[in-house]
């Protein structure tokens, strides 16, 4: 077997957005929620929630990366709370998979110009799933 000097491995947790699976890295995640739709508030145009007291911004994740279902959406969100450096928001997600350790792989910075993706991964499964760059969301 040869491997590459430059792997990289990262705890990751799988999630779902819609019907795709993406890995979000474990070392940007603080907690993970449940919220209910009257939970959320719209302060200047953006939806927040109350947590602990404090006002923390969502971002719906199929919204961002352009992934939609025709099913309606639940009446409880799953909310993984993101951090990174001093930001913290609220990333709304379908459903949780797990945690894995992911063997990250680079992605062509062509087809990802947003920053959204620090690169890609090879499930057990034989799926790709793209690793989240939380720092390139927030």
């Amino acid at each position: 077997i040869k491997l590459p000097s430059t792997i990289v491995i990262l705890q990751a947790l799988l999630v779902k957005i819609i019907n795709e699976v993406y890995a979000i890295p474990l070392s940007n995640i603080k907690e993970v929620i449940d919220v209910t739709k009257d939970q959320i508030f719209t302060v200047q145009g953006k939806e927040v929630i109350l947590l602990r007291g404090k006002t923390l911004p969502l971002i719906r994740m199929n919204t961002l990366l352009d992934v939609y279902s025709d099913k309606p959406s639940s009446e409880e969100l799953t909310v993984v709370i993101a951090q990174s450096s001093d930001k913290v928001v609220g990333l709304v997600v379908s459903d949780l998979i797990g945690q894995k350790e992911v063997v990250i792989k680079a992605v062509n910075k062509k087809f990802c110009s947003a920053n959204y993706f620090s690169g890609a991964t090879t499930l057990g499964n034989g799926e790709v799933a793209l690793i989240i760059n939380v720092n390139g969301i927030i």
